[in-house]
Parts: structure tokens; C-alpha cells; sequence
């Protein structure tokens, strides 16, 4: 991407939500011309990137055009006209949902229950963004549409699995995404992308299809939530998702009555000095501006990993049922060899019997009860994303179940990077992601903030007021015109669709 090129681009670009519904409200544009500027906007840098794969242009304009006419008539949504992408694999009429799979390319259902509350607030849904094949990796590339760059430095991934969408936001293609959140599909491509990200409470947003009719004891954990580039826009978002989140509803107006709590990790989690020092740097801005602050491991039943090692074993198991006996017994060999006791966990999900699932669901609940009590005394828990900024593109290391990250002279495991996912995942607890500074490499760093269910306000509150204190999103240097990136190799193809026709191109460099 040419620095010309991106100079030629319109600020508003790089706008939030919250700022483009004020310039709207006050006449100083129009639905249809925030449109054409994203657009051009995407014409421009998303070739380098290959973040949005899917794009329903006519759908978008006319949606636009609609947004306009309802704010002449004074039809007033929370979300008119501002422009929003959705996760590849999240049902959009009339495009392909493959979940990155080549065979799923004629599957087109119809919106999703998410999608249609956007569509219902007035979002203009301007296409689908790029993920992991199936959402299984912390990279984000397929067999279908190829590879995406991060906006920060084209030759490392901008995370998984919804990569896509965070890359877009950073690089202001659009200014909310929405995306799915497992085992951090959501937060770890938000922290490597410098934006914000929510994952809600466990059941409380309108999520890819209908609520089933009784919940059930061991969780699915996905859930659906925002990337933008503010706290503000991450709650309008939620505002439409989750009209009703159940809990206190309580909110963050200022930081000096909080009693915040920073986790102190299992000796085995290591990070990357890069990431150590952004947290460090972190607690000693906060110390004189909360309550109260202090370092802590929350009591749980059997600790912080025996909650972590029933994640994996649940997350195992659910992946079981869609694979061969023999290939899980030969995996599972594999795993009891290592000596790793992650590795004893997961093997333990590969073989699920209503047993076992008894024993994960009681654990599931006392865990729950553990983190009420703790959140008796504090009112948030701020804990890392990922032990590493930002890495270079490697797709094997899925593919190897044993490989490795690079720890700044340490080698820590790339599985390990699930152990930030499971703190929320498996309780069923809110947590927000914010940009926390960059490294000396100029990557940026993301942290977490979790909080009881149904506190989602409180934890985007409080990290809406950490940006008066650290900063929050920033573009990518290369966007502001500055220096390019080195270009890695392209990706496979992007897909561009409407309802009535697809066509095919490869993007250019």
C-alpha cells in the first residue's frame, strides 16, 4: 500500500461509530457517504490486507440509501447508517457462511439472530471478514479465501480466529465488526490489532441462531460480541445486542471508586517481556487513580489451572464428536507421552462419557460460585490476552499440536496461549479488551478486564476511562502515511457477492 494512496483516503475513516452517528445527527453527512468513503477506503489498503472477503455492495448502498430517507422522515435506531462487517462464518442472506471449509461454499443461510438485531438498529452490513478455517487457530487463513495481514506489519498475523474483522477495524475499513469468541477468537485478534473488544456474558446476546430452550450445564462457550475502536462504540453495540442483560447493570463513571484486581498468573503461563512490561506499566498508572489495587490469584476450587485444564478438556470434547475414534486414540497417545499435564487435560476431552461430563459440569458450577465470591470483593480483574504481541505468519503451528512461541528468549507453548481464553470462557464471564501501548517494535499490546456476569458496562466503562490515562486506538503507523510494510506473499482469493451473483479475484499488491 503506497503512502500516497493512503494520504488520498478521508479521515473520517478512522472515526468511530459513536463520532460518525454525531456527525449524521447534526446533517454534516450522509449514510450514503459514509459508505463511499469506507469503501474507497477498502479499495484502497484492503488489497495488502485481505480482511473483508465478502462484500454485498448493493445490499450495502441500498441499506444506506434507506438510512437516509428513515432520518429525513425522523426514524431514529441506534445504529443508522453506520457501517459494519460481520465474521465469515456468522449467517448473512444471500452470502456464503463456509467457515473457511470448500466445501461449504453453497451454503447461504439466512441472518443470523445477531445479524438481523444489527440490520433491525439500522447497521448497513457491508460484508463478511476473514477467519480462521473453522475458527481453530489463533491465525487467520483458509483453504477458501487465503490469508490476512495485520495492519501493523503486513508479515505477521493479525490473530484468530477473527482476525479479519479486527484487522479491518485497525486499518479503518469499518468501525465495528462482529465476531464470535471461544477460546479468544475474539480478544487475541483485538490485542494484536491495537482495538477494542467485548465478549459478553455467557448467554446474553442475541448470538448465530436461536436460544435453545433450556440452558444447558456445560456451555457450547462461543459467544458473540463487538471489535471497534472505542469503548463507547463497544457498548452501543452490545446496547443492541443485549437489551437485557441480565445482573446489576452497574456502569463505570470514574475510576476512584473501583477496587480493581490484577491477576497473578500459574508459574507455568509465561509472557513475552513486551507484553510483562505493558501490564507492569499498567498497574503502576492505576495505583493512584482506584479504590483499591492489588495483585492476586482468586480462589477457586483446585486453582486457576484446574479451571483452565477443565476448559481444555470441555473444548476437547466437543471437538470429539467430529472426529475418527482412531485419529483421536492416536492423538491421544501423542499427548500422554509429552509429560505436560495440558496435555493430560485435553486428552482427557478426547473420550467424553456422561461421567466425566458430570464431573466438568459440577466444577462449571463451583467455579461460579468461587468467581460471585471474589467479585463480592473486587469489582474487576484486569489479566493478560496473550503472552506474546503480534507474531509472524506460520500457519503450520495449528497443524502441530506441539509447536512453540518465542517468549524473548524464552519458548513458551503455543497452546498456551489458550489459558487467557479459558478465565472467561468456561464461568461464563463478560470481559472487554483495550489497546495497552505498543512494544519498543512498535506492536501493539491488549490487555483484558473481566468482571461478574452481567457487569458488562462496568468492565467497557472502566476500559473506556483507561484511554483518558493510557490512550486507546490509534491507526497504524503505515495508514497515517508512514512507512509501508513488506509484503508477504498473496493470499489465495477474496470473494466479492451479492444476493443475485459472486465473482472471483485475485487481489492485487
Amino acid at each position: 500500500m503506497s503512502t500516497s494512496a493512503t494520504q488520498d483516503i478521508p479521515a473520517p475513516v478512522f472515526r468511530t461509530a459513536t463520532t460518525l452517528l454525531a456527525d449524521l445527527k447534526q446533517d454534516d453527512t450522509t449514510a450514503v457517504g459514509i459508505l463511499a468513503r469506507h469503501l474507497q477506503h477498502l479499495d484502497v489498503v484492503d488489497p495488502a490486507l485481505n480482511t473483508v472477503v465478502l462484500t454485498d455492495r448493493p445490499g450495502a448502498t441500498g441499506s444506506a440509501h434507506r438510512a437516509d430517507e428513515e432520518r429525513r422522515r425522523g426514524v431514529r435506531r441506534p445504529l443508522l447508517g453506520v457501517p459494519v462487517t460481520v465474521k465469515e462464518h456468522i449467517a448473512v442472506t444471500g452470502l456464503p457462511a463456509t467457515s473457511g471449509d470448500p466445501g461449504r461454499a453453497d451454503l447461504r443461510p439466512p441472518d443470523a439472530p445477531c445479524v438481523s438485531r444489527l440490520r433491525e438498529a439500522g447497521a448497513v452490513v457491508v460484508g463478511k471478514t476473514n477467519q480462521s478455517a473453522h475458527g481453530r487457530d489463533w491465525q487467520t487463513y483458509n483453504a477458501v479465501y487465503g490469508i490476512t495481514n495485520n495492519p501493523w506489519d503486513l508479515t505477521r498475523t493479525p490473530g484468530g480466529s477473527s482476525g479479519g474483522g479486527a484487522a479491518a477495524v485497525a486499518a479503518g475499513i469499518v468501525p465495528i465488526d462482529l465476531g464470535t469468541d471461544t477460546a479468544g477468537s475474539l480478544r487475541l485478534p483485538a490485542a494484536f490489532c491495537g482495538v477494542y473488544a467485548h465478549r459478553p456474558t455467557e448467554g446474553s446476546v442475541a448470538g448465530l441462531r436461536p436460544a435453545p430452550a433450556r440452558p444447558l450445564p456445560l456451555p457450547r462457550m462461543t459467544e458473540v460480541g463487538p471489535i471497534a475502536r472505542s469503548a463507547d462504540d463497544l457498548r452501543m453495540v452490545l446496547d443492541v445486542l443485549a437489551p437485557a442483560v441480565p445482573g446489576t447493570h452497574r456502569e463505570a463513571s470514574n475510576l476512584r471508586g473501583l477496587r480493581v484486581a490484577l491477576l497473578s498468573p500459574p508459574r507455568w503461563f509465561d509472557m513475552h517481556p513486551d507484553v510483562e512490561s505493558a501490564y507492569h506499566r499498567l498497574a503502576d498508572v492505576l495505583a493512584s487513580h482506584v479504590r483499591a489495587l492489588t495483585w492476586c490469584t482468586p480462589d477457586l476450587p483446585g486453582g486457576l489451572t484446574a479451571q483452565h485444564d477443565t476448559f481444555l478438556a470441555v473444548l476437547a470434547a466437543q471437538g470429539a464428536r467430529l472426529t475418527p475414534q482412531e485419529e483421536r486414540e492416536a492423538f491421544a497417545a501423542a499427548l500422554s507421552s509429552s509429560g505436560d499435564p495440558r496435555d493430560d487435560a485435553w486428552a482427557s476431552g478426547l473420550f467424553p462419557t456422561s461421567g466425566t461430563r458430570a464431573c466438568w459440569a459440577r466444577h462449571r458450577h463451583q467455579l461460579r460460585l468461587a468467581w460471585d465470591d471474589f467479585f463480592d470483593t473486587w469489582d474487576l480483574l484486569i489479566a493478560p490476552v496473550t503472552s506474546v504481541v503480534a507474531f509472524r505468519h506460520d500457519p503450520g503451528k495449528a497443524a502441530d499440536w506441539f509447536s512453540t512461541l518465542d517468549l524473548g528468549g524464552r519458548t513458551g507453548r503455543y497452546n498456551d496461549l489458550f489459558f487467557p481464553a479459558s478465565l472467561a470462557a468456561l464461568p461464563g464471564l463478560p470481559a472487554t479488551v483495550f489497546p495497552a501501548g505498543t512494544s519498543p517494535e512498535g506492536l501493539p499490546v491488549g490487555l483484558q478486564v473481566l468482571a461478574r456476569p452481567g457487569d458488562d458496562r462496568l468492565s467497557i466503562g472502566f476500559a473506556g476511562l483507561l484511554a483518558d490515562l493510557i490512550g486507546g486506538y490509534r491507526p497504524p503507523p503505515a495508514l497515517e502515511g508512514g512507512q509501508g510494510h513488506r509484503t508477504p506473499r498473496e493470499p489465495k482469493r477474496r470473494m466479492v457477492c451479492s444476493a443475485r451473483s459472486t465473482s472471483r479475484s485475485k487481489p492485487s499488491w
